[in-house]
């Protein structure tokens, strides 16, 4: 065995981090995104790969000097829809791949920049998260000299407009558009430009949808205090769901559409609190139940770090509707736990993980199989497959 030695910064460029990834539907096979660095430009690139469930080593399923991120399977298992900027560095853009083979298409012509998105359970559709190009850069842009120069002076007009890794914000705030696959046409379901929406979510009916939103009368002074909306499919009046004032997220419906799990902490800045699971109904014609309470957990959190992948981890509901599988921050650790929706605190179990970090766990439509990452003090974080009904 050759002699342990020190880490050292050459050793980063060998490192390649998973930024995200998802099990297919049927559970055979996992699409993951993989970022490297270029030791030459220093620029970062991402690739997607494929690996089955089953056995066989993983194969490059895109690659190039460019970044391809997301990936999102279709709810039919034969296409996978990701973000590129393979066409502009400075843009990315929707595309979808077939799983058997062909290359990736094009599907939209934004200018903009894309955030969460969701296919539609007919596969026709994706719902997106979406801040449009302001203006004024659009024409800096096209103008020579305007580009040159640059951002010659800022006018400040929001309490928060400035954030780490991003830098000044836009003036347009993200939306949620739907875009058309086929076609790329797309529609603006939402346009407040005092509010923004984020993590969408589509009903499995797909006559729903659910997003989360701060509509306080001034949501950059009162930042923590999101509420869970919804809406019908094809836009129009949306509504509150009848919730505690607080920090609420992470809304799934459940396998019938009539209910919406979500994770939120009860009380108007009371970010101290644990983050309990919440359980309501879609016609708001009941107030959530939050099934965590007497349980001194913190539900949906995670152990940071910067080999984990990004977006945050979704409460599941298993298949038959009666449970529901989430992340939990215990001693130092994060592991998978599951409850009954109607069995009450008893019913709460660790199902996965002890003295390490587990997260985002993906599973199959049949909750059979999950897919996470996993890491400790030892390893940095590689995907885990674990077969529920055999372990």
């Amino acid at each position: 065995m050759p002699a342990k030695q020190p880490l050292s910064p050459d050793d980063l460029y060998r490192m390649q981090i998973i930024t995200g990834y998802e099990l297919a539907p049927d559970g055979r096979h996992v699409i993951y995104a993989v970022q490297r660095v270029d030791r030459t430009s220093e620029e970062k690139y991402s690739d997607l790969w494929l690996v089955s469930t089953e056995a066989g080593e993983p194969r490059r399923f895109t690659g190039g000097d460019h970044v391809d991120r997301a990936p999102r399977w279709s709810p039919d298992g034969r296409q996978i829809a990701f973000l590129s900027n393979r066409a502009d560095k400075e843009q990315f853009q929707l595309y979808v791949i077939p799983v058997d083979g062909g290359e990736a298409r094009r599907v939209t012509e934004a200018e903009g920049d894309f955030g969460d998105f969701v296919w539609a359970p007919d596969g026709r559709t994706i719902l997106c998260q979406f801040r449009k190009r302001d203006a004024a850069v659009k024409e800096r842009e096209a103008d020579p000299q305007k580009k040159k120069l640059g951002v010659v002076a800022r006018h400040i007009t929001r309490l928060v407009h400035k954030w780490d890794g991003e830098g000044f914000l836009p003036e347009e705030r993200r939306h949620l558009w739907t875009v058309d696959v086929a076609s790329g046409k797309t529609m603006q379901l939402t346009d407040d430009n005092r509010y923004e929406e984020s993590e969408p979510a589509w009903s499995p009916d797909g006559r729903w949808i659910a997003f989360v939103s701060n509509r306080t009368p001034d949501p950059d002074l009162d930042q923590i205090n999101t509420r869970i909306f919804v809406m019908p499919a094809a836009g129009g009046y949306f509504r509150a769901v009848d919730a505690p004032r607080g920090d609420m997220n992470s809304p799934v419906f459940s396998p019938d559409s009539t209910q919406i799990a979500f994770y939120g902490t009860e009380g108007t800045r009371q970010f101290w609190r644990n983050t309990d699971l919440w359980v309501a109904p879609v016609d708001g014609h009941a107030a959530a139940r939050n099934l965590t309470a007497p349980l001194d957990i913190c539900a949906g959190m995670r152990t940071l770090g910067d080999s984990h992948a990004a977006p945050p981890s979704l409460p599941v509901w298993a298949a038959d509707g009666d449970r529901l599988f989430f992340q939990v921050s215990r001693h130092g650790s994060t592991v998978f736990a599951q409850i009954d929706v109607n069995g009450g605190p008893d019913t709460y179990a660790v199902t996965l993980g002890e003295n390490e970090a587990l997260d985002q766990p993906s599973y199959d439509d049949a909750r059979q199989r999950v897919v996470y990452q996993r890491s400790n003090a030892l390893d940095p974080g590689d995907l885990w497959v674990t077969h529920l009904d055999t372990g």
